[in-house]
């Protein structure tokens, strides 16, 4: 159901990364919407783009996007908030009324910072309305990050949008954040070190590797476990001056807590991570992986994008490399 993290770079970066996993084949692409954009509503109110934006889209009722960086360097993620999520029953003549899925599309085109969000946050009203093609009120929450590094979590409680800030800068599903936070406190006994021996009676017992300081984090799927893996590895993963290398193990980070096809089943059909993607809310790119593929897919959001007159729509064609070296020569 998806794990998300913010990552600060102490050469002056800041990033989003998420996994996307979901049983219902979403058949996700990169797309760009231009700023100036003419954009309606499902309850027919108009907005022109103020910011042009890159992110993954999908067409399940109409174009949604699931996560997005717009040209000022804001960036979101959608996450399923399943049981604590809920919405406005009704629609609202003083609010901007919203459809879960539609809330990224105002977020990022209407928005500039994080400050500007806090700003702006009490005029959106986020609608109990069902995904026809998902037949369901998708239950959702938002991670957020800027160019400040800040890490915010955005939640619908009664339609209206609440938001808390994340100093652990992780996003997974449910529980609440708060349920996490004390959850964490069930494994302090991670160590990127092994730990010394102990003396048991007259033995010294040695760790068995130097993996030993890992043996405490939980290993499966649901989203307590994946909220404390993402937690630990975004704290130590190892930050690099070359940003090839950056978002190597960025992804690295992400491929922890991504399910393989087949590994869950969700009545009967494969929930699997679908896709990937970090976010550099510094130099405006936008990477992407898909689930059958090695390749990452890079988009920039450059002025040309921004300034088109249309939204431009990206065609992933996925593959593995392979490099055959019964072709190369071997070394002496």
């Amino acid at each position: 159901m998806c794990t998300s993290f913010t990552f600060t770079s102490q050469y002056d970066a800041d990033y989003l990364g998420r996994t996307m996993d979901f049983s219902f084949q979403l058949n996700s692409f990169p797309k760009v919407m231009p700023r100036g954009y003419e954009w309606e509503t499902s309850n027919g109110r108009s907005f022109n783009l103020e910011y042009g934006f890159v992110g993954t889209a999908m067409t399940t009722n109409g174009v949604v996007f699931a996560d997005g960086l717009n040209e000022q360097g804001l960036s979101i993620a959608v996450l399923y908030y399943s049981g604590e999520a809920s919405y406005a029953t009704s629609t609202s003549s003083n609010n901007i009324n919203l459809e879960p899925e539609e809330f990224i599309m105002w977020f990022l085109g209407m928005n500039e910072s994080i400050a500007d969000v806090k700003e702006n946050i009490d005029k959106v009203r986020i609608l109990k309305q069902v995904n026809p093609a998902l037949d369901r009120v998708p239950p959702l929450h938002f991670l957020v990050t800027d160019q400040t590094g800040q890490s915010i979590v955005i939640t619908p409680i009664d339609g209206q949008l609440i938001v808390q800030d994340n100093p652990v800068q992780v996003l997974t599903n449910n529980p609440s954040l708060e349920w996490h936070y004390q959850n964490l406190r069930q494994h302090t006994t991670f160590n990127v070190e092994a730990p010394a021996p102990q003396l048991l009676g007259m033995k010294h017992i040695e760790p068995i590797g130097v993996e030993a300081g890992t043996e405490n984090l939980p290993g499966g799927y649901t989203s307590p476990a994946r909220f404390v893996r993402a937690a630990y590895f975004r704290q130590y993963i190892e930050d690099a001056e070359n940003e090839n290398k950056r978002l190597n193990n960025m992804f690295k980070l992400l491929d922890t807590v991504s399910v393989p096809r087949g590994i869950v089943l969700d009545e009967g059909l494969p929930h699997y991570t679908q896709y990937q993607c970090v976010m550099n809310c510094s130099n405006l790119k936008y990477y992407y992986r898909d689930y059958y593929g090695s390749d990452v897919y890079t988009i920039e959001l450059t002025d040309d994008l921004v300034t088109a007159e249309e939204p431009k729509s990206y065609t992933v064609k996925p593959s593995l490399q392979f490099v055959n070296l019964n072709e190369e020569e071997a070394d002496a």
